[in-house]
């Protein structure tokens, strides 16, 4: 696969109106900020009927003529509103940005980063947590959105109705090394011929036979994202998960990812619009990249790593989720469609064929800044196992 296959490969949510608070929006003041505080759950505004006057709990009649008048007086309301009520869709899509955004997009108002933000005392076989609230968000990019790619469209709006948690980091590959060991798990890539890892030489990536979600290629430790592993290795460390918690652990849904990725934004990245700030927030195609592949579309900043960063290495977003751009792409359980014609508006995974290709999303070490868009969305094999793309798992509650 040429790396720009891989590269040529989504905008605004909506959040729910909210009430006010003092700080950081609808999702409180400390969202993220440390491991034993959830982000607080938005509040849609009740719809209320006008109450009639009188300020009782019915009405005093005084002989016939009054409660005639009355009659006509309530018919007459119900008609005024039952238009309101016939036509106003569940989900709409609006012509113009709405008038209210989370506070989210500032760059100065992120949560701080923890250093050991994926180390839950304690607990060193599930992954570390973060409550994802319920809400509306609008899938996608809009026509107006710089490097915007025909399959991040057309905007729809989901409808996250349950809240559901999500790990706060991607796995690592000390996480997946307890499951290999105690299941004498073999990958697919170690069953069919190694990883597909880059080479700088022909500037494309090819299929090494030695290089493992072990090895990948270049230098890693197991604070480092997992890669080198397929859709399959992903399903079945959840499924051995699951087993060894008794907890119901998963791929996060394509719509999940996006609107834990977001996090109440509206703009291209969780931090802004501005592209030129990526390396202060991922890890992406820079500088250190551009010494070994001499791309020139690399971003011309330098994030530190020219290959996968320790996981929680940039600051996180405001649900305090990590790495939600860049690092390593994240398998997520939905079948590739071409657009979103058609899907879930539930939030949940959209099917297809067995062996359908699988989504991914969040671009990786290797992506250029237009590839860590919060929309972008990719697709491969699901077999295919490459040292771009790794995978976090998701909870039902």
């Amino acid at each position: 696969m040429k790396r720009t296959t891989t590269r040529a490969f989504v905008l605004p949510v909506r959040p729910q109106p909210c009430r006010s608070r003092s700080v950081q929006g609808c999702f409180g003041s400390a969202a993220g900020a440390h491991g034993s505080v959830l982000p607080v759950a938005q509040d849609a505004q009740p719809k209320s009927l006008p109450r009639l006057a009188g300020g009782g709990a019915g009405l005093e009649f005084r002989g016939r003529r009054h409660f005639l008048i009355a009659i006509i007086a309530l018919l007459a309301c119900l008609v005024s509103l039952s238009p309101a009520w016939a036509k106003k869709p569940i989900l709409t899509r609006p012509s113009a940005p709405p008038a209210y955004t989370l506070q989210a997009a500032d760059p100065g108002k992120l949560p701080q980063r923890e250093p050991n933000a994926c180390q839950e005392p304690g607990n060193e076989l599930a992954p570390t947590l973060v409550l994802i609230p319920p809400g509306q968000f609008l899938m996608g990019s809009p026509a107006s959105e710089a490097e915007r790619i025909a399959t991040e469209g057309p905007q729809h709006w989901v409808s996250i109705t349950k809240p559901f948690a999500i790990s706060r980091c991607e796995i690592t590959r000390g996480q997946f090394r307890r499951f290999v060991q105690e299941e004498h798990y073999q990958t697919v890539a170690e069953k069919t011929g190694g990883c597909y890892v880059y080479d700088a030489k022909t500037k494309a990536w090819k299929q090494d036979k030695q290089a493992f979600w072990d090895k990948p290629g270049f230098p890693q430790d197991d604070t480092h994202p997992v890669v080198c592993v397929a859709w399959q290795d992903a399903q079945a460390y959840a499924v051995w998960l699951s087993r060894r918690t008794g907890a119901a652990y998963r791929l996060p849904t394509e719509a999940e990812w996006e609107y834990a990725a977001r996090a109440g934004t509206v703009t291209p990245y969780y931090w802004g619009e501005d592209a030129e700030q990526s390396c202060r927030f991922a890890n992406l195609g820079d500088a250190e990249l551009t010494k070994l592949d001499g791309d020139a579309r690399n971003a011309k900043c330098s994030d530190g790593f020219m290959y996968t960063a320790p996981v929680a290495s940039f600051r996180p977003n405001h649900f305090g989720l990590y790495d939600m751009l860049g690092n390593a792409w994240e398998w997520v359980a939905d079948c590739w469609h071409d657009s979103y014609q058609g899907a879930p508006t539930d939030g949940s995974a959209w099917g297809g064929a067995a062996d359908c290709n699988r989504g991914v999303r969040g671009g990786s070490w290797d992506g250029l800044p237009q590839y860590l868009r919060s929309a972008i969305r990719n697709w491969f094999r699901p077999g295919g196992a490459y040292d771009f793309r790794g995978f976090r798992l998701a909870r039902a509650l």
